[in-house]
C-alpha cells in the first residue's frame, strides 16, 4: 500500500470511527432517537424541556443526522409537543431508573454485544494495517502518526471489550443489564452518580446543557423509555389556543397550546402540601402542613393533613408516591375503589407502598402495584402493612390480607376470628383474639434461630403482641413478658424484673417494654460501635419502631419529649438525637435508614435523622448557570 493511500485511509477511518464510536457526542443542539415509526427530539428553551414528536422521514432525518439543523427539524416535525419542567424531568428519570427491568433489555442487548463485535473486528482489521505502516514509514514523524492511532485504538478497543464483557456475563439478567444501561449513558457525561438522585441530576442536566447525541437504543434504552414516557401537552389544529392544567410529578403545570403545537407555561406550583417552591423547584419544607398522623415506608414518610390532602417525602425516585402522578390511570399504579367516599382519613404504609382509607375504614386507594385489595364492602377498624403487604381487622373482627404472598404473608390461618388487635412486621403477623389466644402467619427473612412464628407452648392468654424482624415479643395476662424467636443478641430474653409491663416493642436485635411505672426497659443489642443503645427513660407515654425494626423513638415525661436510638449506620454514621426544643410529641414515623419525623401537639411536622437521602435544596443539576 502506497504511503498516500495510507495515510488517506487513515484519515477517513479517524472521521468514521470518531463519529460512530460507543461514547461519541454529536454536536446537535438537541438530543433525538427514532422509535418504531415516531421521531422524537428533545430542546430546551424558556426553562422548559420541550420533546418534539412526529412521523419518521427521510427529510427529518437529514435535518438531524447529517445537517444538524433543529429550527429545520422544529419545521418539520410538529405532530405534537411535550413540555416539561427541569423538576418534573428529573423525577420522572428518578422514578424509571428505580423501577423494575423489562425483558426487552435481553433482546436489545444482545443487538449491542453484535454491534461491539463488528465494531472490534473493523478495529483489529485496521490496527494490523496501522502496524504495517509503522513498520514502513518512510520517516520517523508518518511512523509516530500510525503508533499514536494505534494506541488510541487499542484504547478503545480495551473500553469496549470491557462493556462486551459486562453484557456477556449479564445477558439473561435484565435487571443487570438495566444498570450497564444506564451507566453506558453516564458514562457520556463522564460523570460518576452513586445514588438513584445524583443520576437522575445527571441525566437531567445532560438533557438541559445542549451538548448531546442521537440516542442508541443498544445502548441509551433506559433514556429512551423516560422520554417517551409523558403525554402529549399540545397537538396542532387541535389545542391551538387551549389553556390547560396538569399534575407532573410535584408540580401543577398550567401552559397555553400555541400555533405548531408550541406551548407556553403559564405557571407552575407544588402539588403537594408542605412543599415551597425554591428556585423552581419543590422542596419538602413542611411549612404550612399540618398532619395528623405518620406513616412510614422504607424511604419516606406520608401523612394526611387536617384538609384531607395526602403529602409524601423521602427518597428521590421513590418518593413522592402519591398516587404516581407520571404514569396517572396505569392499573400498575393503584386502583380507586367502588365507594362513594372518596375522602381519605388515613394514609397506611408497607415497606413499599401506600393505602388511603375513608372514615369508614374502606380501602380507598392502593398504590403502587398492589395485589388483591379488598372491596368497598370491607371495612377496617386497623390497617397494618408489612414489606409488601397489608392486614387488617374487618367489621365482622376476622382478618384480610392483600398485597405480595410471597412469603405466606397474606395466608390467613383458617378459623381465625373475634380478632382485637394485630402486630405486622416485613413479612409475618400475629393477632389476638377476644379470648386473648395468639396465632402467627408468614415467613421469616435471615432467620438463624427458632422459629418466631411456632407459639411457645406454655404460652398463656396475652394482653399485646409485638412482632419484632425476626422474632416476637408479648405482654402476657399478669403484665409479665415473654418472647420467642431469634434470640442472637439476646432480643428474645426478656428480663427476670419486667413483670409489670403496660407497652412492648420487638424490633430487628433489641426488644423494649415500658413498664407500669412508666420506666422503659430494653434488652438485646449491646456489643456494635454502630448502635445506640436505649437509654434510662421515665414516664413513657409511648414506644414508635422504625421499618426493619432497626430504630426506636420513645415519648416520654411532662412536656412529651422524644428520645431515640438503635442503628447508627447507614452508609455513614447518623446522629438520631430528635431537636432539642421538640415537644408535645403525638406521633412518630422512621424509615428503614433512619429518617424520623414527628406530628406535635400543634399538627406541625418536624424531622430528623438520616436526612442524606431527602433533598432540602434545589439539586445543582437543575440550577441554571450563565
Amino acid at each position: 500500500m502506497s504511503l498516500f493511500w495510507t495515510l488517506t485511509y487513515l484519515l477517513i477511518f479517524i472521521s468514521t470511527f470518531t463519529s460512530c464510536k460507543s461514547t461519541g457526542r454529536s454536536k446537535l443542539d438537541t438530543i433525538y432517537f427514532n422509535k418504531g415509526d415516531k421521531s422524537y427530539f428533545v430542546i430546551y428553551e424558556n426553562d422548559v424541556f420541550q420533546i418534539y414528536s412526529c412521523k419518521n422521514n427521510s427529510e427529518l432525518n437529514a435535518a438531524l443526522d447529517a445537517a444538524g439543523d433543529v429550527t429545520k427539524a422544529k419545521e418539520l416535525c410538529h405532530d405534537s409537543v411535550t413540555i416539561i419542567t427541569p423538576m418534573a424531568m428529573k423525577d420522572a428519570i428518578a422514578e424509571e431508573l428505580i423501577g423494575p427491568a423489562t425483558d426487552d433489555l435481553i433482546g436489545t442487548k444482545t443487538a449491542r454485544l453484535l454491534q461491539l463485535d463488528s465494531q472490534m473486528k473493523l478495529m483489529n482489521l485496521n490496527i494490523l494495517q496501522f502496524e504495517d505502516g509503522f513498520i514502513n514509514a518512510p520517516t520517523d514523524g508518518v511512523g509516530k502518526i500510525y503508533a499514536d492511532e494505534i494506541a488510541k485504538l487499542k484504547a478503545q478497543l480495551e473500553k469496549i471489550g470491557i462493556e462486551v464483557g459486562k453484557l456477556s456475563a449479564a445477558l439473561n439478567e435484565p435487571a443487570k443489564l438495566k444498570e450497564i444501561d444506564i451507566d453506558s449513558t453516564l458514562a457520556l457525561q463522564s460523570e460518576i452518580a452513586n445514588t438513584i438522585d445524583e443520576k437522575a441530576a445527571v441525566f437531567t442536566a445532560m438533557l438541559r446543557d445542549s451538548k448531546l447525541y442521537k440516542l442508541d437504543p443498544t445502548r441509551d434504552n433506559t433514556m429512551m423509555k423516560i422520554l417517551d414516557k409523558f403525554p402529549l401537552s399540545c397537538q396542532p389544529d387541535v389545542d391551538t389556543g387551549m389553556r390547560k392544567r396538569v399534575r407532573v410529578g410535584l408540580e401543577i403545570i398550567i401552559y397555553e397550546c400555541q400555533p405548531n403545537a408550541e406551548a407556553k407555561i403559564i405557571s407552575a406550583s407544588c402539588a403537594l402540601p408542605g412543599y415551597e417552591r425554591i428556585q423552581n423547584y419543590c422542596v419538602f419544607t413542611g411549612k404550612s402542613f399540618t398532619p395528623s398522623k405518620l406513616a412510614a415506608t422504607h424511604t419516606g414518610i406520608c401523612a394526611i393533613s387536617q384538609d384531607k390532602a395526602i403529602s409524601c417525602w423521602g427518597e428521590p425516585g421513590k418518593f413522592p408516591m402519591v398516587e404516581n402522578s407520571f404514569n396517572e390511570g396505569s392499573t400498575s399504579v393503584g386502583r380507586t375503589m367502588a365507594t362513594t367516599n372518596k375522602v381519605a382519613s388515613r394514609v397506611v404504609a408497607s415497606g413499599r407502598q401506600l393505602c388511603s382509607v375513608n372514615e369508614e375504614g374502606v380501602v380507598i386507594r392502593c398504590w403502587t402495584n398492589v395485589a388483591d385489595v379488598p372491596g368497598a364492602s370491607a371495612k377496617f377498624s386497623q390497617i397494618v402493612g408489612g414489606d409488601a403487604h397489608f392486614c387488617g381487622i374487618n367489621s365482622d373482627k376476622s382478618v384480610t390480607c392483600w398485597g405480595e404472598s410471597g412469603y405466606k404473608q397474606t395466608d390467613v390461618p383458617a378459623g381465625l376470628s373475634d380478632v382485637r388487635a394485630i402486630s405486622t412486621t416485613e413479612n409475618n403477623s400475629c393477632a389476638i383474639d377476644s379470648s386473648n389466644r395468639l396465632a402467627c402467619w408468614g415467613d421469616i427473612l435471615n432467620s438463624t434461630g427458632a422459629s418466631p412464628l411456632v407459639r411457645p407452648s406454655n404460652l398463656g392468654e396475652v394482653n399485646s403482641v409485638s412482632v419484632g424482624t425476626r422474632h416476637v415479643c408479648a405482654i402476657l395476662k399478669d403484665s409479665s413478658v415473654q418472647c420467642w424467636g431469634n434470640n442472637d443478641f439476646g432480643q428474645a430474653s426478656a428480663p427476670a424484673a419486667v413483670k409489670d409491663a403496660q407497652i412492648i416493642a420487638a424490633g430487628f436485635n433489641e426488644s423494649c417494654a415500658v413498664r407500669l411505672n412508666g420506666a422503659l426497659q430494653c434488652w438485646g443489642q449491646r456489643t456494635s460501635a454502630h448502635y445506640l443503645q436505649g437509654p434510662i427513660l421515665n414516664d413513657v407515654k409511648s414506644i414508635f419502631i422504625g421499618r426493619w425494626g432497626s430504630n426506636f423513638c420513645a415519648v416520654y415525661g411532662p412536656q412529651n419529649s422524644v428520645a431515640c436510638w438503635g442503628n447508627t449506620d447507614y452508609s455513614g454514621t447518623i446522629n438520631l438525637t430528635p431537636p432539642a426544643d421538640l415537644k408535645g410529641v403525638k406521633d412518630i414515623a422512621i424509615t428503614a435508614s433512619g429518617y424520623a419525623c414527628a406530628v406535635t401537639s400543634s399538627n406541625s411536622v418536624r424531622c430528623w435523622g438520616n436526612n442524606t437521602l431527602i433533598p432540602s435544596k434545589v439539586p445543582d443539576a437543575l440550577i441554571i448557570k450563565n
